[in-house]
């Protein structure tokens, strides 16, 4: 409130969507505010004029509705980010940003959010799933049960599962025991299993082209 009031404004973008709990707070507190002002430590503005009906409060602080949220969202969050947060938004039925697309025909990042929201446990699965579609990969099925075991990522016409590993779920020794126990499981059943890391999506050129000479 400190903020909103100083830099006379509404709360907006990431600090907007972490009010709404779409996403974690984090880095500098954004405002959106009609004049032009001075940059102010510890505060990222942006300038805009708001609409009535894109501004509201919530908790008591003036922010931007859940739907010019998401839309400011889209144009400064990479893809996988934006998806987790149009999700978790979904989860807590707030209203989407699709009401504002008409209105703002050629803002920047309106694209991504024709997409439906992907619904994921974590940052490497929504950022996994957001390269799948910028390279145009057939979209899998995502944490399903497949011979009795939960999966990442599976195709099933294909046999081809994906395990996406990260230190979060997969950084004790019982957590490896058991992963590479499913494994073999599913490889003896005729199933192809790959694990990929955070990393590995550092190199999409790479990992594209191994996965094409898997089928996909």
């Amino acid at each position: 409130m400190a903020a909103v009031l100083a830099a006379d404004g509404v709360l907006s973008h990431r600090s907007a969507a972490a009010l709404w709990g779409m996403r974690p707070s984090s880095g500098r507190i954004e405002i959106t505010t009609r004049w032009a002002r001075r940059p102010r430590p510890g505060l990222l503005l942006h300038r805009a004029v708001l609409p009535p009906d894109e501004i509201t409060t919530h908790d008591g602080i003036p922010v931007t509705t859940p739907e010019r949220t998401q839309f400011d969202l889209a144009a400064v969050l990479p893809p996988y980010q934006l998806q987790r947060a149009l999700s978790e938004a979904e989860v807590q039925r707030l209203p989407g940003a699709h009401s504002l697309l008409d209105r703002y025909p050629s803002k920047r990042g309106r694209a991504h959010l024709k997409r439906p929201p992907a619904h994921t446990k974590s940052d490497l699965e929504a950022r996994f799933l957001a390269f799948l579609n910028d390279r145009r990969f057939p979209t899998p099925l995502t944490n399903a049960l497949v011979e009795g075991h939960e999966v990442d990522a599976v195709w099933p016409g294909r046999k081809l599962i994906v395990e996406l590993d990260s230190w979060t779920f997969h950084g004790t020794r019982q957590a490896f025991e058991r992963d590479r126990r499913k494994d073999r499981h599913l490889t003896a059943l005729g199933w192809t299993v790959i694990r990929i890391t955070w990393r590995d999506l550092d190199e999409p050129d790479r990992l594209e082209r191994e996965l094409r000479a898997l089928g996909l």
